[in-house]
């Protein structure tokens, strides 16, 4: 087990180990996740103004963008580990201390982060499983076929991963466009609940009543809001890739399921 504690000195790390105390605002995922941000020294072994500050603008960006993936990356490591919950926490606590120390830094902006950070948790992962088959002195070691990303099996923890990963977004999304047109989100609500409690979608007439207007508008209102909420999931998917490259964003969509949503409002081309 790794003997660093976070908050040690000499780490990079502000030691939070309950994420819902760490911040939730957007950030660059790159720069989160790089190497500690330097400045030239005023002087040797002295820091500069300059230098502290780019390094706790860092520090900072890497706590919020942590949270982000707190949800999805918890769930793919328990359905991995199935039922040690222990082992869930260790690993977990693990990949806080490197994603705040910087030590995930090898990260490939050209490539989806996502798929990035699932393969950093079946390290880990196997880390984690390596150290307890030599702890009982087992002699064998036999890794679930779950952990070859080439596996056909794979898919129920990536699966797993993805689902929280994508209700993250669209939650985001929701929340962006309730700043932006409140009629919009009220009628995307009245879907939304409609759909989760196993109800029948609302009419015309419904959405009129709850937004005292006419059907006529009512259609023409709940038509704008869905192109609203499918342009606001781009968005925030563009955004948390980190690129407004169409292609990029297409395919993410593909792979979260949401492509078919969002086709209308993707740019041509």
């Amino acid at each position: 087990m790794n003997s660093e504690k976070p908050g040690e000195e000499g780490t990079d790390s502000f030691g939070y180990r309950n994420l819902s105390e760490i911040p939730s605002e957007r950030t660059r995922i790159v720069r989160a996740v790089g190497r500690p941000e330097n400045t030239p020294p005023v002087a040797e072994n002295a820091d500069s103004e300059s230098q502290r500050a780019a390094r706790l603008a860092q520090r900072t960006e890497r706590e919020r963008q942590i949270k982000r993936y707190q949800s999805a990356g918890l769930a793919y490591v328990r359905s991995m580990l199935r039922a040690d919950q222990q082992g869930v926490t260790e690993v977990w606590d693990r990949i806080i201390l490197k994603w705040l120390e910087g030590r995930l830094s090898n990260y490939d902006r050209n490539f989806s982060f996502r798929v990035y950070f699932k393969e950093v948790l079946r390290n880990e992962v196997r880390g984690y499983l390596r150290e307890r088959a030599r702890e009982a002195k087992r002699g064998w070691e036999h890794l679930d076929t779950d952990f070859d990303p080439q596996d056909p099996e794979h898919h129920s923890a990536s699966e797993e991963f993805d689902s929280h990963f994508r209700t993250g977004l669209l939650q985001r999304a929701l929340n962006n466009l309730k700043d932006t047109e409140e009629r919009f989100f009220l009628v995307l609500q009245m879907q939304i609940d409609a759909e989760q409690s196993g109800a029948k979608q609302p009419r015309s007439a419904d959405i009129a009543a709850a937004l005292n207007t006419t059907e006529e508008n009512a259609r023409a209102i709940r038509k704008r809001a869905r192109d609203a909420y499918a342009a606001a999931i781009i968005a925030e998917t563009a955004e948390w890739i980190g690129t407004s490259e169409i292609q990029r964003i297409r395919e993410t969509l593909e792979d979260l399921g949401l492509l078919d949503y969002c086709q209308r409002a993707l740019p041509k081309g």
